[in-house]
């Protein structure tokens, strides 16, 4: 069991759920960059059902917005942009101006959404997907 998993543990025994939401939008990041999508999907999901909670605005624009990270890293733009939408909503509904990390992250998917419409070659969003699935 690895420190995160530890600390996740030991959260839900003290009942921490706060510390549980962390630990479990930290389990779906590296599960993110490890190439584990499902797991990284469960994960998140369970941390922003955690931030709803609690009533966590803050986790819960966070989460929204590794959510949609990690359906942008599988080619499914249309729930990346649904996530990244409910984030910056919920970041402008508790007074940001212009979330920069919600607004950048946005945009970095419809940048990459476009990209992968692109009619050049060897820039479709289906090989994109196979070398993602491999």
């Amino acid at each position: 069991m690895g420190i995160i998993e530890t600390a996740l543990a030991v959260a839900r025994e003290i009942g921490n759920r706060r510390l549980e939401g962390n630990m479990l939008c930290n389990l779906g990041l590296l599960h993110q960059v490890q190439g584990r999508y499902a797991e990284a999907l469960d994960q998140l999901e369970g941390s922003l059902a955690v931030a709803r909670d609690i009533g966590d605005a803050h986790m819960e624009c966070v989460v929204l917005c590794n959510l949609g990270m990690a359906h942008d890293s599988l080619a499914r733009f249309d729930e990346a942009s649904d996530y990244f939408d409910a984030a910056l909503a919920i970041a402008r509904e508790r007074g940001a101006r212009e979330p920069v990390s919600v607004h950048g992250a946005w945009r970095g998917a419809t940048a990459r959404l476009a990209w992968s419409q692109s009619p050049y070659p060897g820039r479709g969003s289906a090989q994109n997907a196979e070398r993602r699935s491999a």
